[in-house]
């Protein structure tokens, strides 16, 4: 299925993707990010032009929990930094 992200959001996913994680669903403005086995709490993503801070630690802490090592992490976080 054919989703449409913001262009810093599809950076995001494709950073996830090739940590082994999928796109779930989206609904709305949330994308549902799983992996294989299943986690626990899936990561949810909110799909806007600029994430807050909010959305940013959020983001970070379920990577964290998911078990991404820290150089991704870092990746990610100075990717949303804004």
């Amino acid at each position: 299925m054919k989703y449409n992200f913001k262009p810093i959001i599809k950076e995001v996913v494709s950073i996830l993707e090739k940590q082994g994680f999928y796109v779930e669903h989206m609904r709305g403005d949330h994308i549902k990010i799983n992996r294989n086995p299943p986690l626990r709490r899936p990561v949810i993503l909110v799909n806007v032009k600029k994430p807050s801070n909010v959305v940013r630690q959020n983001l970070i802490s379920n990577c964290r929990e998911a078990g991404i090592n820290e150089k991704v992490l870092k990746e990610l976080n100075e990717l949303l930094r804004y």
